[in-house]
């Protein structure tokens, strides 16, 4: 487990408690820190360390960008999922609609192909019975 998930979280009720909770605790931090440079005697390592410090508790932007970034995309995949379901309800009743749409325009051309085909022998037939004469 992430020791950032171990930590039980916090709520806030105003931004200004947050900037005094943000202030007190970057102060004890620097404190202790300061407490351990002066009993470890690491004086000539102060400013890389308290820079370092700061980098680690000064971590809010990058939080916030994270977890705007985080919603952003927990957004975008729900307007991807609803879009898919929408597609999945009615592409189906479509491709459906088209495909009767096709058969019936076939079966309208079979039909006229079938009368186009039969009016030539009717047309022979006639033209039999007025003496081999047919008139175009």
């Amino acid at each position: 487990m992430d020791s950032r998930e171990e930590l039980p979280r916090i709520s806030v009720g105003s931004v200004q408690d947050w900037n005094r909770l943000k202030t007190n605790y970057k102060a004890a931090a620097l404190e202790s820190l300061e407490e351990r440079i002066t009993t470890e005697r690491l004086h000539n390592e102060r400013d890389a360390m308290i820079a370092h410090a700061n980098q680690h508790v000064d971590t809010e932007p990058f939080d916030e960008a994270l977890d705007r970034r985080i919603w952003s995309l927990a957004d975008t995949r729900l307007q991807w999922q609803k879009r898919i379901a929408e597609t999945r309800r009615t592409l189906p009743q479509e491709i459906e609609s088209s495909i009767l749409d096709l058969l019936d325009q076939q079966r309208v051309s079979d039909r006229e192909e079938t009368i186009a085909m039969a009016m030539p022998a009717v047309d022979d037939a006639k033209g039999e019975e007025h003496g081999g004469n047919s008139i175009v």
